[in-house]
C-alpha cells in the first residue's frame, strides 16, 4: 500500500465494492490513513471515492482475497515464503480476478499471466517489473504447471 496512493487511485477511478490496501509499515500506513482522510475531508475536492476504501496494517497474508475483483501488491521487499503464500491465496480469488504483482511474478498454477510492464519507480532510478496476472478457472488450470520460481 506505501502511502495509499494506488488504493485512493483505483477507488477515485473505479466503482469496486471495496478497494483493501495492507500495508506492513506503521508510519507508511498511517500516512496512508492521512491521505486518505485529506481527501474525504476536503469540501473543496472535485474527487470523490467511487468504492470505500479500507486501509489494514499488516502484511498481505493477514487479509482474505475472498472476493476481491482486483488486488495489488507492491512484492519488493516480500520474503519467498510471503510470495508462496500469496501463490496458495491466489486459489480464493474467482475466476477473473486481477492480480498486479510490483517486483515478484506471484508463482501459481491458478494464475494466467496476462500482461508484463517495466516501469519506471518513484523510488529509484531502476525501472521494475509489473505482473499482471488473472484468475483461471479450475478446469482450465488442472494440466498447467507452477510458474517458476521469479
Amino acid at each position: 500500500s506505501g502511502e495509499g496512493g494506488a488504493a485512493l487511485a483505483l477507488s477515485l477511478l473505479h466503482p469496486f465494492e471495496k478497494v483493501v490496501a495492507v500495508e506492513p509499515s506503521q508510519g507508511l500506513h498511517d500516512a496512508s490513513f492521512e491521505r486518505l482522510s485529506s481527501l474525504r475531508d476536503n469540501p473543496d475536492s472535485s474527487a470523490s471515492l467511487q468504492a470505500p476504501v479500507e486501509l489494514l496494517c499488516g502484511t498481505a497474508p493477514d487479509t482474505a482475497w475472498t472476493g476481491a475483483d482486483v488486488v495489488l501488491a507492491n512484492c519488493a521487499r516480500f520474503s519467498d515464503a510471503v510470495i508462496l503464500d500469496m501463490a496458495e491465496r491466489a486459489q480464493d480469488l474467482a475466476p477473473g480476478a486481477l492480480l498486479v504483482s510490483v517486483s515478484r511474478r506471484i508463482p501459481s498454477p491458478s494464475l494466467s499471466l496476462v500482461d508484463l510492464r517495466r516501469l519506471p519507480t518513484p523510488w529509484g532510478d531502476d525501472d521494475t517489473s509489473v505482473y499482471i496476472q488473472q484468475r483461471v478457472s479450475d478446469d482450465s488450470n488442472a494440466d498447467r504447471p507452477r510458474a517458476p520460481y521469479p
